[in-house]
């Protein structure tokens, strides 16, 4: 066990920004009044005070001096790791020239210290030794977690839908949703129907019935797929938009399990060796200090099995875990110290409260650190962990829900819209013509059409891209003189089939419907980065300078992410529209 907490501290410690010291003035800062604090005993009057504020701020000025010489020597070489050993030896040594400074301005100023010269020198070296460490693994959570977020994040979502499926929830939302539009599709449906069967009875003239079937598409249609691609806007957004601060991290260190027994009881070590040299013999003092060291660490070894037990009843279970081993490590402490040294000043409490503050402190810094300590299983476990279930469960519902009214305003835009619309067209097309056998069958496929129940089908992507494009464009086939030309050689899986194909519907619908297009060619190929290009070039009459984006750009929008054009031709009438399609969305 131990093995593998060295191995993990190692890792933490030994990467290229072991030294950046990005940290360094926070500890300062923090460790500052605690140093004023501590010395609390020796202080008589504001006068004293403000001679060992001064004192201290000069020793800590030597210290940032020495470390940033390190930091700046340490730039020079072409090797950017440090080994840990050479990092507490550097650190310790930084603590030793701090003592040595405290020690000098004390005798220079002429205050009172109990302690002997080599104390301080001595004492700043073991409070010294984790102050690097500390730093490189502040320095390798906060680069290591930054890095891998987006990724945790998309692994944890992931893990929170399939958990979501599970439960069956997300099939009880679909179905409510999916009867709730179908209902309101088909009441709108079937009114269609009669109207369009009365138009035909009638037998009145081609041109009434198909502005019967162009009204519906363009009005009943229209206004309940946007009725519905509202509803999923505010919820179809990316979830990565917090930023990595403090508080996520410290938050994300509270659900990861306790491994930190080890440089939790170091670093503590480290900071009460100064407590226990005071007016102490050295060996003594070293003795105190291991003793503390190895009640700290079975006190966090032994609490670990049981934090973690109790993990989910309490997010403050751990902290708790490291409270409580404070407690117990200070209480050993003192009393091993009163029975050996009894002139130790036993009733100053500020001592004592020192000592538990810094030892909680040191667990919060290693809470922030515990990203950068443990593998990504643990950090993706305590993500999930950290997210409250009701909060969760319903932000999954809601974005369960505007996947299902995409999905069908998608149908209902681009599908639906693009069979009525083509068939009003066949129909106006075959009045002016005078072609019965082109009515009949226009008509045909707008009874068939209507007599269908409205619904999304989970078609198998049995198509290639080629395919699907020509899928789409065969409703448009006696309207539109099609050209397809595709020069991909593999399958390209991250891109969706039917995505995909209602793009093509709506970039044919567009061109016939507003711009009365009457040849359309489609190019496919891949770009330099490989991602998919398909352009659309129209015969009609171009862009008008009024037009406006309206839903069907918001397609192209969903699975381009935003990278799509639309200009107009340069050499004749007629529109270009360019998709670029990431292959591996």
């Amino acid at each position: 066990m131990i093995k593998d907490y060295v191995t993990d501290l190692r890792r933490a410690v030994q990467g290229p920004d072991a030294l950046q010291l990005r940290y360094l003035p926070v500890f300062i800062v923090i460790s500052f009044p605690v140093s004023i604090f501590v010395e609390s005993s020796s202080i008589k009057n504001s006068a004293q005070l403000l001679d060992w504020t001064l004192v201290k701020a000069v020793s800590y000025v030597g210290l940032a001096i020495f470390y940033y010489f390190l930091r700046a020597q340490f730039a020079r070489r072409s090797d950017k790791t440090v080994r840990l050993l050479w990092l507490i030896v550097l650190s310790g040594l930084g603590g030793a020239i701090q003592g040595a400074i405290t020690a000098f301005a004390i005798r220079k100023i002429g205050l009172v210290d109990i302690s002997a010269f080599w104390v301080r020198p001595m004492s700043g070296f073991f409070l010294g030794l984790s102050w690097l460490p500390i730093n490189a693994v502040f320095m390798n959570a906060f680069y290591s977690y930054s890095n891998q977020r987006n990724e945790l994040h998309l692994r944890v979502n992931r893990l929170k839908q399939i958990k979501f499926n599970q439960s069956g929830l997300a099939a009880e939302i679909r179905d409510n949703i999916v009867q709730g539009i179908s209902k309101q599709l088909n009441l709108s449906r079937t009114a269609a129907k009669e109207e369009f069967n009365k138009s035909l009875k009638a037998e009145l003239a081609s041109n009434i019935s198909s502005s019967l079937l162009r009204d519906f598409a363009s009005t009943n249609l229209r206004t309940l797929s946007h009725q519905l691609w509202q509803q999923s806007e505010p919820h179809i957004k990316n979830e990565l938009e917090k930023s990595n601060n403090i508080l996520e991290v410290y938050r994300l260190g509270l659900f990861l399990p306790p491994i930190d027994s080890l440089f939790y009881s170091l670093t503590s070590a480290t900071l009460m060796m100064p407590i226990a040299l005071r007016n102490a013999p050295l060996g003594y003092a070293i003795g105190l200090g291991t003793l503390f060291f190895f009640v700290s660490f079975f006190s966090m070894a032994v609490l670990s099995p049981i934090a973690n037990k109790f993990s989910s009843k309490s997010e403050f279970v751990y902290p708790a875990r490291v409270a409580l081993a404070s407690v117990i490590s200070l209480a050993v402490f003192g009393t091993t110290r009163y029975h050996f040294l009894p002139t130790f000043e036993h009733h100053n409490y500020l001592l004592g409260i020192s000592a538990f503050c810094i030892m909680s402190g040191i667990g919060l810094l290693i809470s922030l650190a515990k990203s950068g300590i443990v593998d990504q299983s643990a950090v993706v476990d305590a993500l999930v962990a950290s997210a409250a279930r009701q909060k969760l469960e319903i932000g999954l519902a809601e974005a369960e829900i505007a996947l299902i009214s995409r999905q069908w305003a998608q149908y209902i835009h681009g599908s639906l819209q693009a069979q009525l619309l083509a068939i009003a067209a066949l129909l106006e097309h075959s009045s002016m013509k005078g072609d019965t056998k082109s009515r009949e069958e226009a008509i045909e496929a707008a009874r068939t059409l209507l007599d269908s129940d409205f619904a999304v089908r989970d078609e198998l992507n049995v198509r290639d891209l080629q395919q699907e494009s020509e899928f789409r464009c065969h409703q448009w086939a006696d309207l539109v003189e099609f050209e397809v030309t595709c020069s991909i050689t593999h399958d390209l899986p991250g891109i969706p089939v039917t995505r995909f194909g209602d793009a093509v519907e709506e970039a044919i619908t567009n061109a016939v419907r507003h711009a009365n297009a009457t040849g359309i060619t489609i190019d496919m190929r891949l770009n330099d980065v490989g991602d998919l290009e398909c352009t659309f070039t129209d015969n009609g009459s171009g862009l008008s300078s009024d037009s406006v984006n309206g839903f069907g750009s918001a397609i192209f929008e969903s699975i381009t992410g935003g990278n799509w054009s639309r200009t107009i031709r340069e050499d004749r009438p007629g529109t270009v529209l360019q998709l670029v399609i990431p292959a591996s969305a």
